[in-house]
């Protein structure tokens, strides 16, 4: 293992060699696929650029060789390098031990080329005495304002790539352009210099902005005080540098002598993608407003549930909480060997980098998935709301967080892409398929009898999953095709390259069926438009012919919030999916309309690999067999399920019907062999072009004593066309409603006011709940005032509560504040909270949500 560590830290080695790859496919080059002969149609400014500069900027630079002396205030903070360290421990203990030595010893050598304050006043050279980087008003035109670690004492300077910034240096003496030569010297990795990791540039004393031609690092005079002291720079940062912490350093001399005087920076610089810049790969082409949500938003929704029967939670990202930028930033760096990384210019590899440490498959990355349904020791996956607490928890362990499931990966991706600038939303496909084989066909297999073949079976149908998009432009594709959105997936599903990441994949390359283009697409495809195929098999299980192909069972009402930068304000277990208030649908992003000739071809260009391809277009049914997906019940009801069996023959048919329920996960439908209920129902006579209805009903007794914390199950019907000896099949997943906190409190307040709030629900069961406890997570906190008795656990706040009577009305009321800066008027702040409990196992969710105001001056 400390070989391995060593290999990556040179870089002799490393997790991801660029060989594209989609699953259990062939090599592709960097866009994972053959390589166009270029494009004619190149319509942005990035794009004009793309090739020319890829090359030139990564090519390795000179560091230069000439003695310097090393003077200014010391680090702010240990080096990164340091702060990632005790990460790089738990992994390789023994070489992490070893790199601690060599640093140390390389700060002596370097502290001996530093010069006292007193000798560097003695220097006839131009001196700097300060840096200033102007935080704030740098962070208004970049877009940063929000991050926590731009304030306090040892403020940190955010700023995104693409654009210049302001930066007030002060000298000893007046700067003479005919005496001084004054350098920037920035660095992205002390350890790695070179390749796009180390830029040396000169101060362009002409005052223009015409040293941006070639769009490279650069820095020009603004202005400067009469006595030519204090200067005011601008620094431009091309569109295409590596993101993460720069280390800044002032390099002066005077014209024709080889001493070199160098002032190192105390604190780093950030630097982010930029969606507002057109010359950056993550330019964001819609309308910019929509910005608002996918970067500036640090509060969203799940989707959960059943395509009929959706559910929404809320959840916070906090991406612009405090040590959250940092803690993002070291996981970046974690996922490319504990290092600095040129790839980390490329937000292609940056986003397929992230869908891989995000789980801890690899690399003991941020969060261990768990779908055993036992959590001892770790917190059950719907007991989360918010990804700070994930990430924190992260940071303080150093260890991975115990347990989650797709959609806290999802949100997890969500906070960290948007914390870096890379636009980001979560999306839900409802009737997620999960094509194993790569046919892209969902297949199950029956006995002439209509009995399943379960051991034949290794595709599953979830109910739901999620993952993310983010938004990239695709110039080494062709022309604008694939620009845009990309599914990244961070759920451990199947490995791609050898290991658990998925994408980036264009949308567009999904919608058309394009599996070779891309990252995973095919695998992709198959979530949102695979062919749900039941195979009849005869005696010796070899397949005879399929009683049923369902193509639009596959992929529905594909959900993201409604970019509208607001905070969640509906806590709603189910509401009508074609509510725009909080649901965007994105399905037709995904697929054509079922059955138009656009959607056959692009079935039929992916599935041409598939060994069953051939016999897929052939056969119509006889019977269909459909369910009344409406049904909407609340948890402690009876469930109601009912089916239909069309005859679309032209000849009347003799009928066997059974129907079954089984209780399900949301991602395996299949759990249980022993059913909650099953009926075999009387011999029946459908005539032709008719329809028979067909119901089953199960107790709340008999589900809730084996459900799962999704409270889903799975309704299966069997159709047998007595004369033809022929099953039609088909399944449906069904999900339990549970109860909303019904919350209450000021919808806007001053900043640091004490607020009163409520939350309320009446328990539906005829059951006591018990070990019942209150989750609270958020940017708000309890007031001082508050009499609850409240535990602290990992930025959690949990308050006990007795058990809850059959039919019981709870009502809880505590004391929250929340305060923001003069920068942050009308700042929307969130608290949301879970009520647990052994009975209702998925807990029942709120949020309370209040835009605060800073006070009005006396």
């Amino acid at each position: 293992m400390a070989l391995e560590y060593l290999l990556v830290r040179m870089n002799l080695r490393s997790h991801d060699n660029g060989s594209n790859m989609y699953r259990r496919a062939s090599p592709r080059d960097h866009a994972g696929n053959p390589r166009s002969a270029g494009s004619t149609s190149v319509p942005s400014t990035f794009r004009n650029r793309y090739e020319a500069e890829r090359s030139r900027r990564y090519a390795a630079r000179p560091s230069g060789r000439s003695t310097f002396r090393l003077y200014g205030p010391p680090r702010t903070r240990p080096s990164r390098h340091s702060r990632d360290r005790r990460y790089w421990s738990f992994i390789y203990p023994d070489s992490a031990a070893d790199d601690e030595k060599v640093e140390k010893e390389k700060e002596k050598e370097l502290e001996k080329k530093r010069l006292p304050k007193e000798e560097v006043k003695k220097l006839q050279v131009l001196t700097v005495e300060d840096v200033s980087f102007n935080i704030v008003g740098n962070a208004l035109m970049h877009h940063t304002l929000k991050y926590d670690c731009i304030k306090g004492e040892n403020a940190q300077p955010v700023f995104r790539r693409g654009q210049e910034f302001d930066v007030t240096v002060t000298f000893d003496r007046a700067y003479q352009k005919d005496k001084d030569d004054l350098f920037f010297v920035l660095e992205a990795d002390e350890e790695n210099p070179g390749k796009n990791l180390k830029e040396r540039f000169q101060l362009d004393e002409d005052g223009s902005d015409t040293y941006r031609k070639d769009e490279d690092w650069g820095a020009r005079i603004l202005e400067s005080d009469s006595d030519k002291k204090t200067l005011k720079l601008a620094v431009y940062i091309p569109g295409d540098c590596v993101i993460g912490e720069w280390d800044v350093k002032v390099k002066t001399s005077l014209q024709g002598s080889e001493k070199k005087f160098v002032y190192r920076c105390p604190q780093p610089m950030i630097i982010l993608f930029n969606p507002w810049s057109s010359v950056d790969q993550v330019h964001f082409t819609e309308k910019e407003d929509l910005l608002n949500e996918y970067i500036l938003n640090d509060v969203g929704s799940i989707f959960v549930g059943t395509a009929h029967s959706i559910g929404s939670r809320p959840w916070t990202y906090g991406q612009f909480d405090k040590g959250i930028l940092d803690i993002c930033l070291s996981i970046l760096r974690k996922a490319f060997g504990f290092k600095m990384s040129p790839s980390m210019a490329d937000p292609v590899m940056v986003a397929r980098a992230l869908s891989r440490i995000i789980n801890d498959c690899d690399d003991k990355g941020v969060l261990v998935g768990n779908w055993s349904g036992d959590y001892e020791g770790g917190a059950k996956p719907t007991s989360w709301t918010s990804s700070t607490a994930i990430l924190r928890k992260y940071e303080e362990t150093g260890q991975p967080v115990k347990y989650g499931q797709c959609w806290v990966f999802s949100h997890l991706l969500t906070a960290v892409s948007r914390a870096l600038g890379l636009p980001c939303r979560s999306v839900t496909n409802f009737d997620s398929a999960h094509d194993t084989d790569n046919t892209c066909t969902i297949d199950t297999y029956y006995d002439e009898e209509g009995e399943e073949l379960k051991h034949l079976k290794s595709d599953s149908i979830w109910n739901f999953h999620v993952w993310n998009e983010v938004w990239i432009l695709r110039p080494d594709l062709q022309d604008n095709t694939y620009d845009g959105w990309h599914v990244v997936d961070a759920t451990p599903q199947e490995q791609s390259c050898g290991m658990f990441q998925c994408g980036p994949c264009p949308v567009a390359a999904v919608k058309r069926g394009e599996i070779n283009v891309g990252y995973d697409t095919a695998f992709v495809f198959s979530e949102v438009n695979a062919e749900v195929v039941n195979w009849v098999c005869d005696p010796d299980e070899e397949i005879k012919t399929h009683s049923s192909i369902k193509r639009d069972y596959v992929g529905n009402q594909l959900s993201t919030k409604t970019p509208d930068g607001k905070a969640h304000l509906k806590k709603l277990s189910y509401f009508h999916q074609d509510d725009p208030s909080l649901r965007l649908d994105l399905t037709d992003t995904y697929k054509f309309d079922e059955g138009t000739p656009e959607e056959r071809e692009a079935v039929r260009r992916a599935v041409r690999f598939s060994r069953h391809g051939g016999r897929l277009f052939k056969k119509s049914s006889e019977l269909e067999v459909t369910f009344d997906r409406k049904t909407q019940t609340m948890i402690g009801k009876d469930l109601v399920i009912t089916s239909y069996v069309n005859n679309v023959s032209k000849e009347d048919k003799a009928v066997d019907v059974i129907m079954a329920v089984r209780t399900c996960t949301y991602w395996n439908n299949s759990v249980d062999d022993k059913a909650l209920e099953k009926k075999t129902l009387p011999r029946k006579t459908i005539k032709a072009g008719q329809t028979e209805q067909f119901q089953v009903t199960v107790t709340p007794q008999k589900y809730l004593e084996s459900c799962d914390e999704s409270y889903s199950v799975y309704a299966y019907v069997c159709a047998k066309d007595v004369a033809a000896n022929m099953p039609y099949s088909s399944q449906q997943p069904f999900r339990l409603r549970t109860p909303d906190l019904d919350i209450k409190g000021p919808k806007s307040a001053k900043s640091g006011e004490q607020l009163t709030v409520t939350a309320s629900f009446t328990n539906p069961l005829q059951v006591p709940l018990t070990n019942c406890h209150l989750e609270m997570t958020g940017n708000l906190d309890l007031h001082e005032d508050d009499k609850n008795d409240f535990e602290f656990v990992f930025w959690s706040k949990l308050l006990q509560h007795k058990n809850v009577k059959a039919g019981e009305k709870v009502t809880l009321t505590f004391l929250v504040v929340g305060e923001v800066d003069d920068e942050e008027d009308g700042r929307v702040k969130t608290m949301d909270m879970v009520f647990n409990s052994n009975e209702i196992s998925t807990g029942i969710t709120g949020a309370y949500v209040v835009e605060l105001n800073k006070p009005v001056p006396k």
